[in-house]
């Protein structure tokens, strides 16, 4: 049972009443007091008893027997005080019954019973030891009002005190009074009538009781009251008595208390601890620690510091720096918290927290943003002994969380599953959807990164799964429908990063709805936040998006007259941000405005210098855009291709950055090849440039380092026209080095159509699957699809998988009306139909080709040979000879090749093309001479004769 200060002035209460003598000369009696006076008090109560009995069969009615019951009651009381637990509460209510029968004992008119007011003042003292507060109050009350101050002997200060204490502790309190009973109480100690030490336990035990309850008035009294008392007493077992309380405190979460009542020891004041103080080095250390529990922060840090530095040898500084590792995380001290982790790792290799505290090292490598550390430190710690439990989940999961953080999304959603097998209940399932809907969106798996985000669930991540949706929303060009997500999301309240991402996704989607007015205040609201939050990384993106949409060349096809009000912007950029992943992009998009306003000089420096330090570094994203911009930056200056060509050549290939501009350059005359298709002089010439330049871009490449763009461009241009696919293989797979996916994504691509067209059969089934991968991947990305959906068709024509070859083909042409390469599709469709004998349906679809794709010789000739050569074959007889299906197929043969006769030649001499005009030449000469069919001569020299 908790001993109270109450429980420990009942003796002092007790032994201020003198041993009571009987007047009965018995020998009983004497004996029974002389046992009192010796403190045998077992045995004084067994011979009271004994006389007890005696008297009551006499029928007593004197006032003498009062005295009697009160001895008996002394004497339980007495034993009580020696007992403990369920014993001592025994004998206390022993005392107390004897007490109650003191007090109803009255005795007869003139011979009173003399103890009636005392039996009342034990009966308080004996509730008061049984945590009977109500009734111990009511009876210290009573006493008062009846107590004869001349007669009645009693310890005045002690009752005040246990008055106080039963006031505050009642099952309603009675703060007033409990304070009122300790101002008279602290009186009678001016008066030196009272002990200090135990009116100071007092002190505390009322504060402890009153907490939350007492009015702020009577706190600060009782505050000022222990803060007087602690100057006076110095006794470690007040000290400790106060911390016990303290703690108490501690533990119900009154910090005000808790503090209130470590400033009142004399070696703490404000908060900071006097270490040289003398004082027992176990109360200091349970003060410091007290204190370092209800700080935060940076005290809870120092605190524990303190504690390390003053009693370094003591047992318990190992859980101190492990405090010291929660308290430098908790404060976002990095550095302080990795030199506190590494100390304890040395320091106590086997020691009771190295699970935990290497857990901490994982967690604060991972909030410090060393996804790299995070996910090392992660696999070592699962690849020690295994451990259950909440250490390996957590260790799990930020093994995949760095992944995901570090873009490696395919590793991310490898590991997720193992650890929802592993913790199906986990704390974490929330932020592992949002992991994986995420990372499925970053591969491309657009529909199922929906399915998953849209489950996602848990304060704070959800609203972060919103503006994901949000954001694939936007990819699928629904652009209303990614607005009304985002104007939901702001209705809410969110963090200043995530808001700043929500303002910038909706701004951009304004300005897609030429929405120009919104989208510059919203591009604003979105640099504020990212300003606000201190998210460096946000407040750039949004601060190139804001240049791009001010700084555009058009608004609704018409000059922009305010370029111009982008460049501070792009000023506040570059004062601020050195060495930014945006900064060849912000220099790209800013270039035209300062060339309007006659700074395009500025500008080009700026982009060569920050281009440059972009290729230096390998940092592709827009890298492409900023070359491009670069050199049509210095067209606009003035200077032509032809000279840029030269400076470039004489500047020298040999570095990444000069192919870089190069392929820039290169892009320039593709765009007038482009653009000179319907004049073949100038296409021939433009033609035969781009291929010099490609070449000098061969030669060069080597062994650099180059962007995959770059890489993927020459892997195409080994690909024109089918020409050399085992040296355009090794550019896509250098390519798909890339850290950026979608590079990734068409490098493999790349790769899959290389090893197709140099006939790699063994390689065509796993590429299919690779290309249904692909397919699923490219859902918001329109252009990927297409390509992906006909490289599929071209694969399936090299494995002569037929059946699912027109599944797909008939697929595509249902839905990419606009492709390039429908004439491609037209063909390998009829194609599919031949090879199976579907002659009808082959020669409608091949007929189709003919009739609408004659101009593309790669698909048209061998169409017109099978058309001819299949129509031939059936045999129809018509209604005439003129009609039959042998005449038709001659005569198409003859007229197509009419019609391509004056194609250059160079088309006519492509690899298939070749061959199926030579097979179309053989058989128009053959049908000619079969004598089956009219040639064309005599057709021609009937119509002249008036024959026809």
């Amino acid at each position: 049972m908790r001993i109270y200060p109450a429980c420990m002035l009942l003796g002092a209460l007790l032994m201020a009443q003198p041993l009571m003598a009987l007047e009965v000369e018995d020998a009983k009696l004497r004996r029974a007091v002389g046992l009192m006076q010796n403190e045998q008090w077992q045995l004084a109560y067994d011979v009271f008893s004994e006389i007890d009995t005696y008297e009551q069969a006499q029928g007593v009615s004197e006032g003498v027997y009062g005295k009697l019951l009160f001895s008996m009651g002394l004497c339980q009381m007495e034993l009580a005080q020696r007992a403990k637990g369920d014993e001592r509460k025994a004998l206390f209510r022993k005392a107390l019954v004897e007490f109650q029968r003191c007090r109803n004992f009255v005795g007869a008119p003139g011979d009173e019973n003399p103890y009636l007011r005392r039996a009342l003042l034990r009966m308080g003292m004996c509730y008061q030891a049984l945590e009977d507060f109500d009734a111990a109050y009511a009876a210290y009350s009573q006493f008062l009002l009846e107590r004869n101050q001349l007669v009645d002997l009693y310890d005045h200060g002690s009752l005040l005190i246990n008055a106080a204490i039963c006031a505050a502790r009642k099952s309603q309190p009675e703060a007033k009074a409990a304070v009122q009973y300790l101002a008279e109480a602290i009186k009678l100690r001016e008066k030196g009538e009272i002990s200090t030490t135990a009116l100071t336990l007092s002190v505390i035990e009322v504060d402890e009781a009153l907490a939350g309850i007492s009015e702020e008035q009577q706190s600060r009294m009782l505050e000022g009251w222990l803060k007087e008392l602690m100057t006076e007493v110095q006794e470690d077992g007040v000290y400790r008595r106060l911390l016990a309380y303290a703690s108490a405190e501690a533990e119900r979460g009154d910090q005000g208390d808790v503090m209130r009542v470590l400033d009142s020891l004399p070696w703490i004041e404000g908060g900071v601890v006097d270490f040289d103080a003398e004082v027992d080095s176990a109360l200091l250390v349970a003060s410091v620690e007290l204190l370092a529990k209800i700080s935060g922060g940076d005290e809870r840090l120092r605190h524990y510091q303190s504690l390390i530095e003053h009693f370094a040898g003591a047992e318990r500084v190992e859980s101190w720096l492990y405090q010291v590792v929660l308290a430098a995380v908790a404060s976002e001290k990095r550095g302080v918290a990795s030199e506190a982790i590494r100390s304890y790792l040395e320091s106590y290799p086997e020691g009771a927290f190295v699970s935990e505290v290497k857990l901490i090292e994982l967690s604060n490598a991972f909030d410090s943003g060393d996804y790299q550390k995070a996910a090392a430190l992660a696999e070592s710690y699962l690849a020690g002994e295994t451990r259950e439990g909440v250490s390996e989940e957590a260790a799990r999961y930020f093994l995949f969380a760095s992944a995901f953080y570090l873009a490696d999304y395919s590793r991310c959603l490898e590991l997720i599953p193992g650890f929802l097998e592993r913790y199906p209940e986990s704390d974490y399932l929330g932020r592992v959807a949002y992991y994986q809907g995420v990372s499925m969106a970053r591969l491309g798996y657009a529909h199922e990164a929906q399915t998953l985000l849209e489950k996602v669930e848990g304060d704070g991540i959800a609203d972060y799964a919103a503006y994901e949706l949000a954001y694939l929303d936007f990819e699928f060009a629904q652009y209303e429908s990614s607005q009304e997500r985002l104007l939901g999301l702001l209705e809410g309240e969110l963090e200043p990063s995530l808001g700043g991402q929500v303002q910038l996704l909706l701004a951009r989607i304004q300005a897609l709805l030429r929405q120009r007015d919104d989208a510059q205040e919203t591009y604003l609201k979105a640099l504020e936040l990212a300003r606000s939050s201190g998210d460096s990384d946000l407040e750039q993106e949004v601060t190139y998006h804001l240049i791009a949409f001010l700084g555009r060349e058009k608004i609704g096809g018409e000059p922009n007259p305010h370029m111009d009000a982008c460049i501070p912007y792009y000023d506040g950029f570059f004062e601020k941000f050195t060495d930014s992943e945006f900064a060849s992009q912000v220099a790209a998009v800013a270039l035209p405005a300062l060339i309007q306003v006659g700074e395009g000089q500025r500008g080009i420096e700026r982009l060569e210098s920050v281009l440059f330090q972009s290729v230096e570094q390998m940092q592709e994203a827009g890298m492409r855009e900023a070359g491009s911009a670069l050199i049509w930056g210095k067209i606009d200056l003035g200077l032509k291709p032809s000279a840029l060509r030269k400076s470039l050549l004489e500047e020298g290939l040999d570095s990444s950055y000069a192919l870089v501009k190069w392929f820039a350059l290169i892009e320039v005359y593709e765009a007038g090849l482009e653009q000179a298709q319907l004049s073949w002089g100038r296409k021939l010439r433009y033609d035969a440039i781009v291929r010099e330049l490609y070449a000098q871009l061969v030669l060069h490449l080597g062994e650099l380092s180059a962007p995959a763009y770059l890489r993927r461009a020459v892997g195409d241009w080994y690909l024109v026209n089918d020409r050399f696919p085992e040296r355009a293989e090794p550019q896509f797979l250098l390519a798909q080095k890339s850290s950026l996916i979608a590079q990734q994504e068409w490098a493999q691509l790349g790769a899959i159509r290389a090893r197709r067209v140099s006939g790699d059969v063994g390689a065509a089934n796993s590429d299919l699957i690779m290309l249904g991968e692909l397919i699923a991947r490219s859902q918001t990305q329109p252009t990927m699809l297409e390509r992906v959906l006909y490289e599929k068709i071209e694969l399936l024509a090299l494995v002569e998988k037929w059946d699912d070859l027109t599944t797909a083909s008939r697929d595509y042409l249902s839905t990419r009306k606009l492709s390039y390469q429908r004439a491609r599709v037209w063909y390998l469709l009829a194609k599919s139909y031949d090879l199976r004998g579907e002659v009808e349906d082959a020669i409608a679809n091949y007929s189709r080709v003919f009739a609408g794709y004659t101009r593309v010789l790669g698909v048209s000739a061998p169409s017109v040979e099978r058309l001819s050569e299949l129509t031939w074959e059936r045999n129809l007889p018509g209604e005439g000879t003129e009609s039959s299906d042998k005449q038709v197929a001659y005569q198409l043969a003859h007229r197509y090749l009419t019609m391509v006769g004056d194609y250059p030649e160079w088309e006519k001499q492509l690899p298939g093309v070749k061959e199926s005009l030579g097979k179309i030449r053989q058989n128009v000469t053959e049908w000619e001479a079969s004598g089956e069919v009219i040639s064309v001569e005599q057709m021609l020299r009937e119509m002249r004769q008036g024959k026809r």
